[in-house]
């Protein structure tokens, strides 16, 4: 089923906004404002002022400001430096969600420049947060990522705080979903959700949810991503956070143009829309047009479809957003071809074409490029029809190829993932033999100055010292499993990854091989294949593995050689794969060879080994 360009636009758009809600109903923001008019002018109040700013921000997003500058000026006259530095933040929490970047930068340098001379780790890793979510919305996903990533260490090493964890999972999430990485992406949202789920954090959860809605919706798993975003679309009507319910009606309502319920999906993008403009968020109010747009398309209702194409675009020409208006532009062409009126639908197209590329929205332009063909040739020109197709096809390949390489990257960064969360195990483990060692020490120096009996001072420090050594050999233990379970994770992860780009290479050096019958001489496609193959073969990503290997399953390859002196190379690396437990599948894309060539290897080492019919190769390896 084709996917809709506008399907998940808002979720992954505005539901990283979320950086610190702590959403109030109306009970408990009436108790607020009760408590703020009776407070008197002392620290007290500050925080009152900072939870009106929570609880207003994404309602009421000026109303919010006007108590978060409260805040900052009666912190300031009582001189209280955590109050001033986080309304500081607050105000640029504002300014980032009006995406005024200037703005933003100033007041989070402020307040981290006042959060280190407090000093307040707490507070460092709150703009931290911040700036992660700053570069995000700036589009440089590596370094939201850097800084985000540098949050979680500093969480799980130094600080215990279970919702700040939780966040820092979210924002990781949201651009792992942004990077096209779903499943690193799902990982880290279901570690979120995980967290909160024991804990009274019910908004946060609603965006926890919102996110998995998004990862099923681009999964094309319409059924699961409605079930997510209900359930977040509940949490947000219960604490009033209207904002949000625009952006769960929107989805909700194109998982539903997905599975061709259009009436239904209408009816959410409706409800989306008229939440969008109570709120005066224009933005927000184009995306629910253009979905309105297409979807009316569908239901064939063209003068409607129109209407709402063409308010969405005078939005986002004002706003100045170019995806935007490229994503418009071709939707009225949509809708004009599906009139009948292919002339003017072409004049769309043709604006959709050059301004994608322009903007390197590679996938509007291939699909600018196929509606045009398909309009020329209802017009009977077949000439630029064909012309039209041929480009279609040669940016679908490059998309294609784009593609494989996108999920060569996203094993790379699961590998890259894994390995320091291991390593941040490890550091715990080292942290812990650090504070024993440390408190065994404080005892012994307490002894000794306390001028105690001698016997008492034996028997005391003695019996303590024994229960303390067999903690820490405790603990000693327990860090050298963390480091053996770390390499093998390490192992497996490597040689997974190593089958994946070779079973990615694979279809690369076929797509190549189909595209060589195409090309005049087939040079280019013929120098491609070389460098896959030779990739493929690569003797240091076995030296690599090799290094892996033996790091876990020590002298495997000597104790090997001893016992099967004729054994070859390329036997021996089949030896290990088996030893891993690895399917016949995985085995073939490592080692670049067939499922039968697989089982060919494996007969020829069974005879090798002079194993009876009855002997099970995998596990007289596995004994090795």
């Amino acid at each position: 089923m084709k996917k809709s360009f506008h399907s998940h636009i808002v979720v992954i758009c505005f539901i990283f906004c979320s950086q610190c809600i702590f959403g109030q109903d109306n009970t408990k923001l009436d108790s607020l404002l009760h408590v703020y008019k009776t407070q008197p002018n002392d620290t007290s109040k500050v925080k009152t002022l900072q939870s009106l700013f929570q609880s207003y921000l994404y309602n009421q997003p000026k109303q919010a400001l006007k108590y978060a500058e409260k805040a900052l000026h009666l912190a300031q006259e009582l001189d209280y430096k955590k109050g001033i530095a986080r309304s500081y933040y607050d105000i640029g929490v504002y300014h980032s969600n009006a995406s005024q970047e200037d703005s933003t930068l100033a007041y989070y340098n402020k307040a981290e420049a006042l959060y280190k001379t407090i000093p307040s780790l707490k507070g460092h890793i709150l703009v931290k947060s911040g700036m992660a979510i700053f570069e995000f919305d700036r589009g440089d996903f590596d370094a939201a990522l850097k800084i985000n990533d540098t949050v979680i260490t500093l969480l799980k090493t130094k600080l215990n705080d279970s919702v700040a964890l939780a966040r820092a999972y979210g924002i990781n999430g949201s651009i792992q979903i942004q990077k096209g990485n779903y499943r690193i992406a799902l990982k880290q949202i279901l570690e979120q959700v995980k967290i909160l789920e024991n804990l009274d954090q019910r908004v946060m959860l609603a965006d926890s949810y919102n996110n998995l809605a998004a990862i099923e919706l681009t999964n094309e798993n319409f059924e699961q991503s409605i079930a997510y975003n209900q359930k977040a679309l509940g949490i947000y009507q219960e604490y009033n956070d209207t904002f949000y319910q625009a952006v769960a009606n929107n989805d909700i309502g194109m998982a539903y143009y997905n599975t061709d319920d259009f009436e239904s999906a209408e009816n959410y993008l409706l409800k989306g829309l008229k939440l969008a403009q109570e709120l005066g968020n224009v933005n927000l109010e184009a995306t629910v047009l253009a979905n309105l747009g297409i979807t009316n398309t569908k239901m064939g209702r063209y003068s409607k479809a129109l209407d709402f194409g063409k308010k969405s675009l005078r939005i986002v020409k004002e706003i100045g957003s170019k995806n935007k208006i490229v994503e418009n532009l071709n939707g009225l062409g949509v809708t004009y071809s599906a009139m009948g009126d292919e002339k003017r639908a072409i004049t769309y197209f043709d604006q959709v074409i050059p301004l994608a590329d322009s903007i390197g929205n590679k996938a509007f332009k291939n699909l600018g490029y196929q509606e045009r063909s398909t309009s020329y040739a209802r017009l009977g020109n077949y000439k630029l029809a064909y012309e039209d197709l041929q480009q279609y096809l040669v940016l679908k390949d490059s998309i294609y190829n784009e593609s494989k390489s996108q999920q060569i990257e996203e094993m790379r960064a699961i590998f890259d993932t894994e390995k320091k969360e291991q390593q941040i195990a490890q550091q715990n483990i080292e942290i812990a033999l650090l504070q024993e060692k440390e408190k065994v020490s404080a005892l012994q120096k307490w002894f000794l100055a306390s001028g105690l009996v001698l016997s008492v001072l034996v028997f005391g420090s003695g019996f303590y010292g024994f229960r303390q050594r067999i903690k820490r050999n405790k603990l000693e233990r327990e860090k050298v499993e963390v480091e053996l379970d770390f390499k093998k994770k390490e192992l497996t992860t490597h040689a997974l990854h190593l089958a994946k780009k070779n079973e990615l290479l694979e279809g690369l050096k076929q797509k190549a091989s189909e595209l060589k019958q195409t090309d005049d001489n087939g040079k280019s496609y013929q120098e491609l294949i070389k460098t896959i193959t030779f990739d493929q073969q690569d003797d240091k990503v076995w030296a690599n593995f090799t290094r892996y290997f033996e790091a876990v399953h020590k002298d495997f390859e000597k104790e090997v050689v001893l016992k099967y002196p004729d054994i070859t190379k390329n036997e021996l690396r089949l030896m290990a794969l088996i030893k891993m437990n690895l399917s016949s599948k995985e085995i073939a894309n490592i080692l670049n060879i067939s499922a039968v060539g697989v089982k060919k290897a494996r007969n020829r080492l069974r005879k090798k080994m002079q194993l009876a019919p009855e002997d099970s190769l995998e596990t007289t390896i596995i004994a090795i």
